[in-house]
């Protein structure tokens, strides 16, 4: 009797189980989410001065809303205004192959 008790218990638990994590998992979307964007060509507005943008290795945005660029290029970190508005440029000559770049 005892064992029976037991087996009834573990099958109740499992369906339980079961039955809870299907009601818990995330809500997908039934049709795939598509994004549209249109490139702005006059986007950034860099100066003659600042070379072309190379490989664009990483792309950050800090608290002031500024766009910072990390590129395989001559001028490596290039920064922008949202508007395209050029900001600064730093880094001619220090980095040989850039990866990354994080605004903290």
């Amino acid at each position: 009797m005892a064992l029976a008790v037991r087996c009834l218990v573990m099958l109740l638990f499992v369906s339980t189980a079961t039955t809870a994590s299907a009601d818990d998992s995330p809500g997908y979307p039934q049709s795939p989410t598509v994004t549209i964007y249109d490139v702005d060509p006059s986007w950034p507005q860099r100066p003659e001065t600042v070379s072309k943008l190379g490989w664009v290795s990483g792309m950050a945005l800090d608290a002031d809303e500024n766009i910072w660029l990390f590129n395989k290029g001559d001028d490596p970190v290039q920064v922008y205004k949202t508007d395209g508005t050029f900001v600064k440029t730093w880094g001619k000559g220090l980095f040989q192959d850039p990866h990354q770049l994080r605004i903290d």
